[in-house]
């Protein structure tokens, strides 16, 4: 009976363990072809900003917020000038020359900055796209094992009934009901286990970027750079210190599993795609408050 039983659970895995065996799905299709083409192709040259205190004779005129910004504009003296020269009541045609020149500054530093979350978003929309495809495959192939644990669940539920009502128990028919039970269990199990993974290649890594502070490919503009990553006088922490903090604390950066999203490539499963994308949009978003001080230094450029 034994042996007999054995021959029955072989039969049943070889016919059940076709499903879901494949593990990495592929893809052709690059997840940055498009995201970052223009900023690699044209990268901006990375440069060291430095950090200066504002001067207090312009304490009064030009706040915290403005000084920082301009110097990650690189227009700090300017800014200084341009409020001297009001204080010196000089004459308004080259007041409104030298503030017509900052706010170009401004404009194109407000270029930089979506230029560079543009590509951020693509690449985390990309990955959740990815993520989602991925998802799909698994629940396809989870209703597909739901389905044929409970056919045989309802066959084998049948068989016991019928064998009973007929007084027809024999081990062969043991054998059977009993080899129905652990394919149940196995594909339970499988269910449990699923999962699909794809690899990915990054061969532009923000994500690295960040984490190691190298700009050195220059994908973010030395203003972006700088306003990430620098501590101002209105905050005790920089962005980027503020943001690895977060992960630290919310995702699993400290465990061996992060090291996936470095490098030039990884197999990611579905849950890791969305992990990527979330930190992206972490990052993207750090990027973009850089356009409130800009908006704040426009009214004061325009209101000038």
């Amino acid at each position: 009976m034994l042996k007999s039983n054995f021959y029955y659970i072989i039969l049943a895995l070889f016919l059940t363990g076709c499903l879901g065996q494949k593990k990495v799905v592929s893809t052709e299709l690059p997840i940055q072809a498009e995201c970052f083409a223009t900023l690699v192709d044209k990268h901006f040259t990375p440069t060291d900003i430095e950090f200066k205190s504002l001067p207090e004779e312009y304490e009064d005129e030009i706040d915290r917020r403005q000084h920082f910004l301009s110097l990650a504009l690189e227009m700090e003296e300017d800014l200084q000038r341009l409020v001297q020269m009001k204080m010196d009541d000089e004459p308004e045609e080259d007041i409104k020359r030298l503030r017509d020149q900052l706010i170009r500054v401004v404009d194109l530093a407000e270029m930089e900055v979506s230029a560079i979350a543009s590509g951020l978003i693509c690449e985390e929309e990309n990955s959740t796209q990815l993520a989602n495809y991925l998802d799909r495959k698994v629940g396809s192939q989870e209703r597909k094992l739901t389905v044929a644990a409970i056919t045989i669940g309802a066959g084998m539920a049948t068989a016991r009934g019928v064998t009973n009502l007929g007084d027809w128990q024999s081990p062969a028919v043991e054998g059977v009901i009993l080899a129905g039970a652990l394919v149940e269990v196995y594909l339970a199990v499988k269910i449990l286990l699923l999962t699909r993974k794809m690899e990915v290649e990054h061969p532009v890594n923000i994500i690295e970027m960040v984490i190691e502070k190298d700009n050195s490919d220059g994908i973010f503009s030395p203003a972006v750079w700088f306003y990430l990553n620098e501590t101002s006088e209105v905050m005790e922490k920089s962005l980027r210190t503020q943001m690895m903090e977060r992960w630290e604390a919310y995702t699993k950066y400290a465990d061996k599993e992060f090291d996936l999203f470095m490098g030039e490539k990884g197999t990611y499963n579905a849950e890791q795609l969305h992990t990527r994308s979330d930190l992206l949009e972490n990052i993207t978003a750090q990027v973009n408050i850089m356009k409130q001080d800009i908006m704040h230094m426009m009214r004061f450029l325009h209101g000038f």
